[in-house]
């Protein structure tokens, strides 16, 4: 009774304890991204009951401030030691800090016939075991191979899962008697021929590009052994883990490297293996310690490309309630680490000799799985939740069946459409968070190399645009680039795209007006295409039979008149004028308002619809699926937009699909498509409040009735502006620049 209140007492203290860190995070912002990190990574603890790590990272943090605060608590005076350069690959780190070399398994040799191993414990887990290993067989690398150790299982149904597989081929199976996940992985390990290894549990999944991306990091920066990701919970739990790069310091308290780090075989061999000793859980986190003390750094990548489930008690929880015990034998496995600061400074100093850029990945790139596709490369800054990355969504998923496309994007971001894309490739690197600024070229000259690449489609990266050159300069056949501009504005992308001159192959102009802004910018003509966008109107058709459902659905009155803003909450699409114009038009129409979508404007729209008296007309919807902006568009009268700049808006040719008319400043190409008081009403881009009395006059003169709406989609429906023609424009452009 005690102990369940004791440990009632201690769960409340954590939650409480929860709550100040969430407001740490919020408040720090930008101005501290080490503290906010700390926090969330202390919040990642609390939610996965791990409280004995919190307390001890707290302690740790506070002698850490003592000492700061009050220097002459300090025994003696820290110094960090010079870096020492060490190359992983080739040597270790031996008595005395020195540097002593190590017997290298290196692919491609006869210790190393394979780049990679994957092997998989597996215990009782037949259920899970399967799709475990359909994730490691879908790795973008083809020498690899997947060993499966089955440690004893006592289910028939484990044991007729894991003879299938193996009857399947493409597996080793290895069988022993239980002797615990240590004895597992060592003897999976023992039987491997990659040179690097990552051991994959059996109930947990790796994205396509894992091996891939951490094998990259390795040999990125030599002094690198042992490389991770980010973590995505599933299954019981839905969120991620933001691990973080490896530090002695802190893995003497809390462990923040994921069980399926990928390291060298040769490193599990110095290190001796994963420890028997540590039967009852953390032998991930005593294993990674040891390579530590090797001389290695871990490295984390800040994209979630391990998935790790979570379904009821499993041994995690049970290596929880041990921590206190397990913790103890790390200690005394590790006793050097603990007890020599001098030791610490040493491995927290390492770095990597120089790389040569051009050799960097030159095992890794004949290493990749062939595909008898020609490759095209896309380059976009990031994967949003914009008009952009929808059209550029939907050009790759027709073009997919005759093109191997790998997708990188070059800019800071959530990448919230990233899932989405896989429709289009499982192929997908982020170079943020991924790699550092000196290691990304190279490996952009490893894709193009190991993917055949023969096109290029770039899509609003300055960045890479600067890079074209040297990507081009260093590949070993032809390859076409061509640059798609979205508006009119001569921005960064715009210059860059000039700046790199007769690299770029081609450009497509998604509008008449950046056609005349590249052929004014000196384009020759013959390097420009025009291609509008274009949609699948399908979707929209359907919903309009179900209007008058739709409009109940959603709430809206018979008698109100419903607009609709949808986009992105940035300046460039001026919210704050839909505000305007709705406050304006609530005292003369019957009126309701939706806001569809999220961006940093967020909270100043919606206190400006406070200050404007508009706040009961609106409903801001947030971030809304591509099937609800369709039933949206079809209940409302109206789609308002109020864009200071824009090319040819993909919401604009949705909503003239589901027969809605459109309200909108005219700019980019909207005229082309929308006809002033036939489709809609347009104002000067300059005048988005002119709006109000345009939507107003309208209503009036019955734009929006049944039979207006009719004509809208028929008109839609026969022009130029469908998927079909805008996927086969791109086709015939790529085919000519073959």
């Amino acid at each position: 009774m005690a102990s369940s209140a004791h440990s009632s007492g201690k769960r409340l203290q954590h939650r409480c304890l929860r709550a100040v860190l969430r407001f740490v995070d919020n408040a720090a912002g930008g101005a501290s991204p080490s503290l906010r990190g700390s926090a969330r990574y202390l919040v990642g603890l609390i939610d996965q009951g791990r409280y004995g790590e919190v307390e001890a990272l707290l302690t740790q943090g506070t002698r850490k401030a003592a000492r700061r605060a009050l220097p002459f608590l300090a025994t003696r005076k820290r110094r960090r030691s010079a870096t020492l350069a060490i190359d992983a690959p080739t040597q270790r780190l031996g008595p005395n800090a020195t540097l002593v070399p190590k017997s290298a398994w290196r692919y491609p040799s006869p210790d190393a016939p394979l780049l990679a191993s994957v092997v998989i414990p597996c215990y009782n887990y037949g259920r899970f075991v399967a799709e475990a290993v359909r994730s490691a067989q879908a790795q973008t690398i083809s020498s690899f191979e997947i060993v499966v150790v089955d440690d004893g299982s006592t289910d028939a149904a484990t044991v007729e899962v894991l003879d299938g597989l193996a009857r399947e081929g493409g597996i080793t199976l290895i069988r022993q008697t239980n002797q615990g996940l240590s004895s597992a992985r060592n003897s999976g390990i023992a039987v491997a021929r990659g040179e690097y290894v990552c051991c994959l549990d059996a109930d947990d999944l790796i994205d396509p590009t894992y091996l891939e991306a951490a094998i990259a990091v390795m040999m990125a920066d030599a002094s690198i052994g042992f490389a991770y990701s980010h973590v995505r919970f599933f299954g019981d739990v839905d969120e991620v883990w933001q691990t973080h790069d490896f530090d002695i310091q802190e893995a003497l308290v809390a462990n923040f490297t994921p069980v399926s780090a990928v390291f060298r075989r040769d490193d599990w061999r110095e290190a001796g293996g994963y420890s028997t000793a540590m039967r009852g859980g953390f032998e991930d986190w005593e294993f990674w310690i040891r390579l530590a003390r090797l001389g290695r750094r871990g490295r984390a990548i800040a994209h979630a490309l391990f998935l790790h489930r979570r379904h009821g008690r499993t041994m995690t929880h049970d290596a929880k309630d041990m921590h206190d015990e397990l913790h103890g034998r790390i200690r005394a496995l590790n006793a050097p680490a603990f007890d020599d600061p001098a030791l610490r400074r040493t491995l927290r100093g390492l770095g990597g000799p120089q790389r040569d850029p051009d050799a960097m990945f030159r095992t890794l790139t004949p290493a990749v799985a062939a595909d008898r596709r020609p490759g095209l490369l896309v380059v976009t800054a990031w994967l949003r939740r914009g008009g952009a990355e929808a059209l550029l969504l939907s050009i790759l998923r027709t073009l997919a069946p005759a093109w191997r496309i790998v997708i990188v994007t070059t800019e800071a971001d959530p990448h919230l459409m990233t899932d989405a894309f896989r429709a289009a490739s499982t192929e997908i690197f982020h170079l943020d968070g991924f790699l550092d600024e000196a290691w990304r070229r190279p490996f952009l000259n490893h894709l193009v190399a190991s993917r055949a690449v023969t096109h290029i489609l770039s899509s609003g990266s300055a960045w890479f645009l600067n890079s074209l050159a040297d990507v081009k300069a260093r590949a070993s056949h032809r390859v076409a680039a061509i640059n798609v501009i979205h508006n009119e504005v001569p921005d960064s992308v715009f210059r860059a795209a000039m700046n790199a001159g007769a690299t770029l192959d081609h450009h497509v102009a998604i509008s008449r007006q950046v056609e005349r802004l590249l052929t004014g910018a000196g384009v020759p003509p013959s390097s420009v295409t025009y291609i509008p966008n274009g949609i699948d109107a399908a979707p929209f058709a359907a919903a309009t039979e179900r209007r008058a459902g739709l409009r109940a659905e959603f709430g809206f009155g018979p008698q109100e008149i419903v607009l609709i803003w949808a986009g992105r909450l940035g300046i460039e699409k001026r919210p704050d004028a839909f505000v305007q114009i709705v406050a304006a038009l609530q005292r003369r129409l019957r009126l309701r308002a939706v806001i569809a979508g999220d961006g940093p404007l967020a909270d100043d729209v919606r206190a400006l619809a406070v200050r404007e008296g508009a706040l009961d007309a609106i409903t801001f919807a947030g971030h809304v699926t591509p099937a609800r902006i369709a039933a949206l568009l079809t209940a409302a009268d109206m789609l308002v937009l109020t864009s200071a700049v824009e090319g040819l808006p993909l919401i604009v040719l949705e909503a003239l699909a589901a027969g809605c008319p459109v309200a909108a400043t005219d700019v980019g190409d909207i005229a082309l498509v929308v006809k002033d008081g036939i489709d809609g009403v347009l104002v000067p881009a300059a005048r988005p409040l002119d709006l109000a009395d345009r939507i107003a006059g309208a209503v009036k003169t019955g734009l929006a009735t049944p039979e207006s709406r009719y004509a809208i989609g028929a008109r839609f429906n026969a022009g130029p502006n469908t998927l079909d023609a805008m996927s086969g424009a791109y086709a015939r452009l790529l085919a000519a620049l073959a």
